[in-house]
């Protein structure tokens, strides 16, 4: 079945036209046999012709088979000469003459035209005295006739069924112009009958009074009111009322011979035939140019009052048409304009259509959008977004360019300012360092901008991240702090300004500032600002914090130096009293004859450490005024062990347990003894406070001598040092203790520098803490030669 339906469709014109023919042929041949009489017009040829132009001449074998089958079916399938050169005749005669109309560029859509039917009434006559010919030589082979009547008598008849069927079927196949309604049906109906009948009155009646062009006026109105639908109607049935009734001796006609009875019948339906066929085609064609008038007029009003620059183009790029917007752009008049070619505008634009498909050049559309730069009259440079179309002729083939086009200088202009702004912004914020990021609030989703990607050391992307993705580079306390920021701003619909640490994988610690306010959009509610790396300032404020503080310290320290010069100069008069009046004590004691030896030896050790004190004070005031030391070369190992019977001396020494590792190699180093033992004993003092608590105290000291330096180890079993205080250890009046002034470490410190040495502590892994401090050894023979 569907492949029934499938050649159906494909065979249904033929078909048709066969169905046509046959119908002719059999009219033509009953019409014969009814009237014995030779048929006075061949309605066949007509549709052959007719099916022939409009479906090409490709189809001749459904006219030959029409034709034919005709023949056989009347003639009891009793095939003569006469069947097949009729049959030649009229195929042929409607293939030349769709050759002919076909040959002279005429559409079954032109037929409308005056001139095209004119055309198409000459190939009738061409074609039809083609088939007369064929069919007449064919009937005198057969039997004797006068050949030249019989080719007349031929070319009449198929030239009148011609005439008639040709227009009637084509004009009918044709699309309308217009739409007609039931009035108009109606209306074409009543025309028709009214036309029937004057025919009929004319025609029918023995009575030969009637006058045979009373059938002109009805046709006229028909081909006036209808045109030529209405026309090719009337007269066909005018032409078949005309013959019938001349054939049966009626009417007007049958006053005649009669041998020329259808002769004059065939003249006279030809001349009706003809006349009100032209009349209808020139009054189409009068409704025609109407309607184009009425087109061409709303064209140009759409062409002039277009709110666009439109301009047609030859296919060289010669402007044909501009309309005022055009002229408006350009600046240029109508006058200047069309007849000039494309590059008055565009002087440097290459050859036009060259950015057109060739493809669209060939078939098809070619639509084509671009931006082009045009320079006015005025030598201003303006932007068009100009869209450029192929208008086509009806047989495909190019005929011309047309071209809108529309000033898009501003936005051009704006898009630029933008994208410049844009530019600027994007490096203002490179080069700052800042970054813009947005939060969509019903869906907490952050969306970060590459640069502030980069500030929380996450990877650039399109789409949004979770705002719970910060956990993994901002501790808690810190996403706690962001997240409640993020809520008040939202709740409030205020700004949002705080700063927070993040901590990026294999990155140092940076500070955060993020700054925005909220868009509480209703389709899109969300939080818009910038990010910036605030680490420098965290950390610029840190070191003035801390240039304060040592500032503070050496403020302290320089009030300190002046007490300690005071200090000093006051003392200085009570050791020299307190070393008279041991002297004196000691001289009181020798006198007596009973003297205890242990008492002059506690008043040699009373002397010699009230001179000691002496000369420490004595130092540390000169010191405090010049900030120099007093150097001489001294053996390393006398100081060591100088401090360590010091050490022993102290109360909190009282159970704990002195571990000694002394090198043994000698080594002098140059700078004041007295200082640096005040360094050991200060050290070893703040070792054995730090192990008060231990049921089990212990101080461990220890010596290693190297080709340049000596370095000397405290270490004690106490709790250790806080990683707080391990930074800012050796800062002044910093201390642990509740009675310590937090001097006595940076005052080693300052001695130890000022022997060009270095000091420094850290905590045991065995627990505890051990202070370490180096300095440079001294050879004798080196200074000898300096």
């Amino acid at each position: 079945m569907p492949n029934l339906l499938k050649i159906i469709h494909r065979y249904h014109y033929d078909a048709v036209l066969f169905a046509g023919c046959l119908a002719a042929s059999t009219f033509w041949l009953l019409w014969f046999r009814v009237f014995e009489v030779t048929v006075p017009i061949s309605l066949s040829i007509g549709i052959a012709v007719a099916g022939l132009t409009s479906g090409g001449i490709r189809r001749w074998p459904a006219v030959s088979m029409g034709i034919f089958c005709a023949f056989l079916l009347l003639n009891s399938f009793h095939v003569g000469v006469e069947p097949v050169a009729t049959t030649a005749a009229l195929t042929i005669g409607g293939i030349c003459t769709a050759w002919v109309i076909g040959r002279t560029s005429v559409e079954s859509s032109d037929l409308l035209e005056p001139q095209a039917l004119l055309r198409v009434l000459g190939a009738v006559a061409i074609g039809s005295l083609v088939a007369a010919a064929i069919s007449g030589v064919g009937i005198a082979l057969m039997r004797p006739v006068e050949l030249p009547t019989e080719i007349v008598g031929r070319w009449i008849r198929f030239g009148l069924g011609m005439m008639i069927a040709t227009p009637l079927v084509l004009v009918w196949a044709a699309t309308p112009m217009q739409r007609w309604h039931i009035a108009d049906w109606l209306g074409l109906a009543s025309l028709l009958a009214i036309t029937t009948a004057v025919a009929s009155w004319t025609f029918l009646r023995n009575d030969t009074d009637p006058i045979a062009w009373l059938v002109y006026p009805p046709l006229i109105c028909v081909a006036l009111v209808y045109h030529l639908r209405g026309a090719v109607t009337a007269t066909a049935i005018v032409t078949l009322i005309v013959l019938c009734g001349t054939s049966l001796g009626l009417g007007p006609f049958a006053l005649a011979p009669p041998h020329s009875r259808t002769l004059l019948a065939q003249g006279f339906v030809a001349v009706v035939s003809a006349s009100t066929l032209l009349l209808a085609a020139f009054a189409d064609k009068r409704r025609l140019d109407a309607h184009r008038k009425i087109a061409e007029q709303r064209y140009r009003a759409v062409f002039d009052q277009h709110g666009v620059g439109v301009a047609l183009l030859s296919l060289d790029g010669t402007y044909l048409e501009m309309n005022a917007r055009g002229l408006e752009i350009c600046g240029y008049a109508r006058e200047e304009i069309v007849g000039a070619d494309y590059r008055l505008l565009e002087p440097n634009a290459p050859p036009y259509g060259t950015n057109l498909p060739s493809a669209g050049a060939l078939g098809g559309n070619c639509d084509v959008s671009e931006e082009r730069a045009i320079l006015t009259r005025q030598g201003n440079c303006r932007i068009l977004d100009v869209a450029t179309n192929i208008v086509r002729r009806p047989d495909g083939t190019p005929d011309h360019l047309i071209a809108v086009s529309n000033d898009i200088t501003e936005r051009v202009e704006a898009r630029n300012a933008l994208a410049e702004s844009e530019r600027r912004l994007r490096l203002a914020l490179e080069a700052s360092g800042t970054g813009v990021w947005e939060i969509d609030l019903p869906q907490m989703r952050l969306h970060h901008s590459a640069e502030s990607a980069c500030l929380f050391g996450q990877e650039p992307r399109e789409d949004a991240l979770p705002f719970e993705s910060l956990k993994e580079i901002i501790a808690e306390d810190q996403f706690e702090l962001l997240t409640t920021a993020v809520s008040k701003a939202a709740i409030a619909g205020g700004v949002i300004d705080c700063t927070i640490s993040v901590l990026p994988a294999n990155e140092r610690k940076r500070w955060l500032r993020m700054y925005g306010s909220c868009d509480l959009q209703p389709d899109k509610p969300r939080l818009l600002g910038l990010v910036m790396d605030v680490t420098r300032d965290f950390e610029a404020a840190a070191r003035l914090r801390e240039a304060n503080e040592r500032l503070l310290g050496v403020a302290r320290l320089s009030a300190m130096g002046a007490v300690a010069s005071t200090l000093a100069h006051e003392l200085n008069q009570p050791l020299a009293a307190l070393t008279n009046y041991i002297a004196t004590c000691k001289y009181i004691a020798k006198a007596r004859t009973d003297t205890d030896p242990a008492e002059l030896d506690a008043l040699d050790q009373a002397n010699v450490q009230a001179q000691r004190a002496g000369g420490i004070i004595r130092r540390i005031r000169a010191f405090a005024q010049t900030g120099e030391i007093e150097t001489q070369l001294i053996s390393f190992s006398a100081i060591i062990e100088s401090a360590r019977a010091s050490i022993q001396h102290f109360n909190l020494f009282k159970g704990a347990t002195l571990d000694c590792d002394f090198d043994t190699q000698p080594a002098t180093i140059l700078g004041d003894p007295l200082q640096l033992e005040q360094v050991v004993t200060n050290l070893a003092r703040n070792a054995l406070e730090a192990t008060q608590h231990r049921s089990e105290p212990w101080l461990r000291m220890v010596t290693r001598v190297s080709e340049e330096e000596v370095l000397v180890e405290i270490a004690d079993n106490g709790e250790g040092l806080d990683e707080a205080m391990l930074s800012n250890l050796f800062e002044p009046f910093r201390t642990t203790k509740t009675t310590g002034t937090g001097l006595g470490l940076p005052i080693c410190r300052t001695i130890v520098e000022a022997h060009g040495g270095r000091l420094w502590a850290e905590n045991r892994v065995e627990g505890g803490a051990v202070f370490c401090f180096a300095l440079p050894r001294a050879h004798p023979l080196r200074e000898v030669v300096a």
